[in-house]
């Protein structure tokens, strides 16, 4: 990332905190997310290839099970939903599915 480019971002920051701030999490009635279409995927088409990376592919239901496993994980350390988690890892499937469960 070059000089110019950090500039560009930096001029930014003002519009993107104003953006931030009227980011509210969703209430817990709404279940369009993210996380509940992989799950309805899974019920409707788990055998199916949800993600092909590198040689590996996951089915929809592996991928949703998987999901499942990082969210009672989170939970059981004190996770609550509006909480703020990150995740550093590399490029690889159980980013995806890690991000399913982070976005519900």
């Amino acid at each position: 990332m070059g000089m110019i480019d950090v500039v560009s971002v930096l001029s930014e920051m003002p519009t993107l905190l104003k953006l931030k701030k009227g980011m509210v999490p969703r209430p817990a009635s709404v279940a369009d997310c993210f996380g509940a279409r992989v799950e309805a995927n899974a019920h409707r088409f788990g055998h199916r290839s949800a993600i092909v990376f590198e040689g590996q592919e996951v089915t929809w239901s592996e991928f949703n099970a998987l999901a499942n496993q990082y969210a009672h994980y989170l939970k059981s350390q004190g996770v609550q939903r509006g909480d703020t988690v990150s995740v550093i890892m590399e490029n690889r499937i159980e980013f995806w599915r890690c991000w399913s469960v982070l976005i519900k």
